[in-house]
């Protein structure tokens, strides 16, 4: 599809944005910085960093470092992605972002477990995951099936 196909204007965040905007296309890759999946787990990763310094103090070396890395490498993931020339390259960068929200997720279920954050907390954290999940799955679909 081409830089203008409706399929790709759905992946940015601003309304009634195209792909011709000034400013989506950075050299050779898009400007993720544009894209709703990018707002989505930059809007996790923030909270992630806000809930963790709340864990307790023997997980510093622990949940803490691994949740905050899970959590930026969905946005490095994506950046990195679209960076890069092809379609292809760009969704795969973005089944990496998958497999860290899966692993944050993991982290997830983890501190319900051991009741490291209370339940509100969790319901706000597995929203905002979910959300996020389900924009990466989409714009992949839209770059492979495009």
């Amino acid at each position: 599809m081409d830089v203008s196909g409706n399929r790709r204007q759905a992946a940015y965040s601003g309304k009634g944005e195209t792909s011709a905007a000034p400013g989506v296309l950075v050299g050779m890759g898009m400007n993720f910085r544009k894209l709703k999946a990018f707002a989505s787990c930059q809007k996790l990763l923030v909270e992630i960093y806000s809930v963790t310094r709340i864990l307790p103090h023997e997980e510093r070396f622990g949940l803490v470092p691994q949740m905050r890395r899970a959590a930026t490498s969905c946005v490095a993931n994506i950046a990195e992605g679209f960076g890069r020339k092809s379609q292809r390259e760009r969704a795969r960068f973005l089944g990496i972002t998958l497999g860290s929200l899966n692993e944050l997720e993991c982290y997830l279920l983890v501190c319900r477990e051991l009741d490291y954050l209370d339940s509100e907390a969790i319901v706000r954290l597995r929203e905002i995951h979910s959300e996020a999940a389900k924009v990466v799955t989409g714009l992949q679909r839209s770059l492979t099936h495009g």
